[in-house]
């Protein structure tokens, strides 16, 4: 899968799944990997409020596109593993 493609389906990936505002997802550089492409999960907020501030959210620390276009999500210990 080209990263093009990878990198559309991971922005839709996060659309549908939208944080409260005033945050929203950003999306990250993606690592090719064996299986596809690595994306971490980060956001940021939209207001003035500084970063020690915002709210914490919990879940997965990354997901996978892989290369037939499935996302899934990954635990730490597969994102610690993922070469």
């Amino acid at each position: 899968m080209r990263l093009e493609t990878a990198t559309a389906t991971a922005r839709q990936h996060l659309e549908g799944r939208p944080l409260p505002p005033p945050y929203r997802w950003v999306l990250t550089e993606p690592r090719l990997t064996p299986a596809g492409w690595l994306f971490e999960y980060e956001f940021t907020c939209d207001d003035e409020r500084p970063p020690h501030e915002w709210e914490a959210f919990g879940g997965a620390p990354a997901f996978l596109v892989s290369l037939n276009g499935a996302v899934r999500d990954l635990s730490w210990g597969e994102l610690h593993a993922a070469p």
